[in-house]
């Protein structure tokens, strides 16, 4: 793993070049982007902390897989389309942990070039076998067009910090809000000890689906043994 461990808006941003041209072919894996070594910082906190582990605004072909992420004042991952469009996104066996939201995927169309069509501003993103534990929402999905994919993930609800129980509650696992005319494949997805959730009733109905589970343990297969302390270099 390679470590990005520093106090800034946001771990790694991936935005338009000085020449406006949005970002494309891009590999983001094997990092460990942390505000702390326990991610244990106060929502809110007046010190300035990471706002997001990872942010990807407008680009195509952007693999983010494999990292650790802990500790972020607003989310792990976050994937905007605004000026152009985002497509061919995968989001893959990350681990977050002890954040506002896991994954917010969202298209600002009021932002959006008028040679874009809507439903093409933010399409072909798949978020799969992804962990996301002791976070107050796990994947948010918003304005989303096209054929996207949504499996295989995992989101395990609990306190966040003993102080603040009330933040700290998982309150909403899935959030899906996407455009009417998208194609979702909801599949094989497990939240535990969550308040509540929104996802479309016939993307219900796809395979192996457990939004209502108590207690769960998610895998943790790319959960550290520690994470280190910021510029900390061993």
């Amino acid at each position: 793993f390679r470590r990005v461990l520093f106090r800034s808006q946001q771990g790694i941003g991936l935005d338009a070049n000085s020449e406006q041209q949005a970002v494309s072919d891009v590999t983001l894996t094997g990092n460990v982007i942390s505000n702390d070594p326990n991610g244990l910082l106060p929502l809110g906190a007046a010190q300035p902390i990471n706002t997001h582990g990872i942010q990807v605004n407008n680009g195509t072909n952007i693999l983010i897989q494999d990292n650790i992420i802990a500790g972020m004042n607003y989310s792990g991952i976050y994937v905007g389309a605004n000026l152009w469009p985002i497509f061919n996104v995968t989001i893959h066996n990350n681990y977050i942990s002890k954040t506002m939201t896991g994954v917010v995927i969202t298209a600002d169309l009021a932002a959006a070039s008028p040679t874009t069509a809507a439903s093409d501003l933010l399409s072909a993103v798949s978020v799969t076998s992804n962990t996301i534990t002791d976070s107050v929402a796990g994947i948010y999905e918003y304005q989303e067009g096209g054929n996207n994919v949504v499996t295989g993930n995992c989101i395990q609800g609990a306190a966040y910090v003993d102080a603040q129980p009330v933040l700290a509650r998982c309150g909403m696992s899935f959030n899906l809000r996407s455009m009417t005319d998208a194609k979702i494949t909801f599949s094989n997805n497990t939240a535990g000890s969550c308040a509540s959730f929104n996802v479309p009733e016939q993307l219900l109905r796809g395979p192996s689906n457990n939004l209502q589970a108590g207690a769960v343990q998610c895998p943790v297969t790319a959960r550290p043994g520690r994470l280190v302390q910021p510029h900390e270099t061993s």
